[in-house]
Parts: C-alpha cells; structure tokens; sequence
C-alpha cells in the first residue's frame, strides 16, 4: 500500500508503526509458547529481534513527532518508550494515477499462427512489459511482410458500451505471387493472409492507443520510485504469523522500513525550488535507517533498498544474477522511453531548444510537456541504476546521455527577474541537438559514430563537469532539524495548510495555477 501510493513520510511512519505492533505481539506470543516448550535456540533470536523492533518503533515515533533533538539521542533516551506516534493529516491524493492496462490480446489465434509458421508460441504470463508487445507485433509484422513504415492510417472501429479502437491500416500488400516468394507458406492462400493482416492491424492500434498513457504512467513511479515499484514481490513482506522462524526469516523489517519511507520521501509533491527539487538524497531518519540494514548485512533485503537507492555501496551487496537480472530490466525499459522521447522531439521539442527547453504555449502544438517531463526525468534516474549497475559488474556501462526537461515560461520569468544565469548543462543539450547526438538516438541506434571525447569536448566548450553527462552519481545525504516541518500538503509547487477546506477553496480559486479536473 505505501510502495504503491503516496503518502507523507509521516503518515508511512504512522502506518509502518502500527504494523510492527502487531509483528511485536505475536513475537511476544510465540516467545511465551517458546519457553512453556523450552526451545532454548529460538529465545536469543527473539529477544535480538523484540530489541530492534523496539529500536525501529522509537525511530518511527521520533519521524512522526519532528523531534529536534537527534535520532540517535532520542532512541537511547529511557522515558519515551511509551509514547506514541502522532498522524499528520493530509487531503492531497495518496495514490498515483492507475497505470492504464496493456492490450488484451486473443492468445489462442496468436499463437495458432505463430505454431503454423513454425515459430515458439508465447506465454500470455510473460507478456507483462510494452517491449514484449512490440516485439510479438514486430514478430507478426515480419510474417505478413509489413512495418510501420506500411501503415498507411489508423480507422476506428466502434465498439458497444465502450469508445472506439484504433486500428492499423497497412498499404503496400503483397500478391499471391509475392506471398508465395517473401511469406511462410501458412500465409500463401489470401483469407490467412488477410486473417494475420486483421490481427496485426488491431494489436498495433491498440498499442499505439496505449503507448503514451502506459509509459508516462509507469516512469511518474519510475521517476519518484526507482523500480522498486516493478521488482517488489509478495516474499519481501508475506509472513506466517503463527511461525517464529517465519517472522524472523521470512521478512527483514529493516529493509521494509526503509523502502517503504524512501517512497514517501522521494514521491512527494516538492516545491518549485531547485533545492527542493533535488531527489535521491537521505534525511537523517533514512540514514539511520540505511545504517541498522549494513550492520546486519546478512539478513538486509538488498535487491529491495537496490531498486530505490542504487549506489554503489548498496549494488555491491547484490549478487551477480541479482545485478544483472536488474540491468537487464531496466535496459528493456529505455526503448519504450525513447520512442517517447523521439516522438515528442519530431512533434515540436526541438523547436524548444531554440528558446531554452520553454514549455510551448498552449494550443500551438501537440507536444505532451507533461509527458515529456515525467519521461525525461524517469530517464535520467534510470541512468543511476545502469552506471552503478555496471560499475558493479565490472562491465562497461552504455555511452547515455542525459536529456533536459522543459521549463514553465512563468520559471524562466522569475530566474531572469532574480538576475539567475542559464543552465550550462542546458547549452551542453543544444549543441548535442544540433550535432545529431540525442539520448533517444543512441539507445535506438540511429547514431553511428560516437565517442566520449565528443561529448567532453562540448562540455568543456562551455564549462561543464562532463561527469554528470557520463560519469556515476554520488551519494547526497540530506540533513534537516525538524524532519516533519520539511513535509507539507502542495498545490502547484507550493506548501498550503493542512486544511482540506482551505485547500479546496485554493483549488476553486484557480490558486497558483491549479486547474481543476474534468
């Protein structure tokens, strides 16, 4: 529920603290029935594992309650054992916007011409990324001897009691003659043709349906997230609660604590400052936190903290199957972000370059700035895991650059106003632009020849570290005095009281830019 939603790190805090409530009495539980059997192996291991539940609840109640005073001093103090958390409450939306579902597909007939063509059948449970769509689409289209270079138009197909489909329309359509030399010859005879043809048109429709909602949906969580969103499973955090050796075993409340308030942090709703805006770097609690999970290296559940928290540190606690399974998955991620990219750059993003990565005015274009945004910044964070994964394996990482999202004209405005210079990186972007050399194009090949003395050569033309366009992130650490007044309910970037009336009238107001739903 929290790695999913969006909640203030209070109110994770607040939840995470009840649920190790209930772990912590049925431990007590088992431990009463442990000694009534005198099972004396288990008592060290429980009475090890009530000390730091009760160590983690303390940390949670200290978070919940903005203490000043420091983490550490707080937990050894002896007088608050029995204090409570306290909820902040919030009215903003705890959830992301669903993910729209992938095409559904009629998996016997696919495979029924996929099996007379001689070719592997699929398994519709393996079918669960946008990647394995497009390449049982491009498996398809190969077999009819079309590409999207032959679509020709997309029609609509009316549907009762739901809204239209698209469907491809292929030009170029082979003879009998042809089919006979270019196709299998389960396709030769015109109605198996046409049947395939009819199937192919539909899956690629309703691909391109789907393709942009699906993939600026999954990188807001990638973008805020990492891919802990994708890679968490039921065995992270299902437990028996009648078992001791389930409860001590089968989960790692460390690794869960951090995780699950690392969401919190990185998925909050951050103001329109540049420092604010700042992601991936620790508060003093996710710290603590980070410190308990390396002192207990052995037990650490680390291909979770890896999803959300990729440094080096951190990556080098995974085995080799585990980073490279990681790498592997998240290399399959970038093509479906950098069709993205690529279609929004030919719709008119690169006219933005010439004008400093400012948003289109609204109605001049058809570019998704908002998309683009959420992408780009998936993109850049994507890029962590790949370096450090890389490094990790002691593998080349891929040449990637990093791309520039757009600026909101009112921003640019302000940061003249205040005398504020351009982004040097953003002179680096436009002098790849016009170069040829784009994030989208590498990960596509579309670019022959490129090195990196290129793209160092270019960031020292205009003074920039050339380490952030190809070198690995380090670690930040974050500091605040009071952890909770860091947190607080935004509309539009900016922090407005925890009052749902209030905010409501804000909303109604037009307040800060909000525009209401439809």
């Amino acid at each position: 529920m929290i790695i999913h939603g969006r909640y203030l790190p209070q109110q994770a805090s607040f939840l995470l603290f009840y649920w190790m409530e209930f772990i912590e009495g049925e431990l007590e539980k088992r431990d009463r029935e442990i000694e009534k059997r005198e099972e004396s192996e288990w008592i060290p291991l429980v009475a090890s594992r009530l000390t730091l539940i009760h160590r983690l609840k303390k940390a949670l109640v200290w978070y919940t309650h903005g203490e000043t005073d420091k983490i550490e001093n707080y937990i050894n103090r002896k007088n608050n054992s029995q204090t409570l958390p306290v909820l902040r409450g919030s009215y903003m939306p705890d959830r992301f916007k669903p993910l729209i579902t992938l095409p559904k597909i009629n998996i016997q007939v696919v495979n029924k011409i996929l099996k007379d063509a001689d070719l592997q059948p699929i398994n519709i449970e393996n079918m669960n990324t946008l990647s394995e769509y497009y390449n049982l689409l491009d498996t398809l289209e190969k077999l009819c001897g079309v590409g999207e270079h032959c679509v020709l138009k997309y029609s609509l197909r009316k549907r009762k009691n739901s809204p239209p489909t698209k469907t491809a329309v292929y030009c170029n359509l082979l003879s009998h003659d042809e089919r006979k030399q270019k196709l299998h010859k389960s396709l030769w005879h015109f109605r198996k043709y046409n049947k395939c043809l009819a199937i192919v048109g539909k899956l690629r429709g309703r691909l391109e349906t789907v393709f942009d909602p699906f993939v600026t949906g999954q990188s807001a969580r990638v973008d805020k997230s990492g891919m802990i969103t994708l890679n968490l499973k039921t065995h992270h955090y299902y437990f028996n609660e009648n078992s001791v050796e389930s409860i001590i075993k089968d989960i790692d409340i460390p690794s869960i604590i951090f995780s699950c308030v690392a969401v919190s942090v990185f998925s909050l709703r951050k103001q329109f400052t540049l420092r604010s805006q700042m992601q991936g770097s620790l508060d003093p609690f996710l710290s603590y936190i980070l410190n308990i999970c390396r002192n207990r290296a052995g037990e650490t559940k680390w291909d979770l903290i890896a999803s959300i928290h990729p440094l080096e540190d951190v990556i080098n606690n995974l085995s080799e199957k585990e980073a490279q399974h990681m790498l592997t998955q998240i290399m399959s991620y970038q093509i479906p972000i950098a069709k993205f990219m690529q279609a929004q750059w030919e719709k008119c993003v690169n006219d933005c370059v010439k004008s400093n990565m400012k948003v289109p005015r609204a109605g001049t274009t058809s570019v998704n700035s908002t998309g683009w945004n959420v992408v780009v910044s998936a993109y850049c964070n994507s890029l962590r895991f790949i370096r450090t994964l890389c490094h990790s394996l002691d593998i080349k990482p891929p040449l990637l650059i990093k791309s520039m999202r757009l600026t909101a004209a009112d921003q640019m405005y302000w940061a003249k106003l205040y005398g504020m210079p351009l982004c040097s990186d953003l002179l680096v972007f436009e002098e790849l632009a016009r170069s040829g050399i784009t994030p989208w194009g590498i990960i596509l090949n579309q670019i022959a020849n490129i090195s990196p003395d290129k793209i160092i050569k270019i960031c020292a033309n205009h003074k920039v570290d050339p380490s952030g366009w190809l070198g690995i992130r380090e670690s930040k650490y974050r500091y605040t005095d009071k952890s909770s007044n860091e947190y607080h309910d935004q509309i539009c970037g900016v922090c407005v009281p925890n009052d749902q009336f209030v905010q409501n009238v804000l909303k109604t107001l037009g307040a800060f830019g909000y525009k209401s739903k439809k």
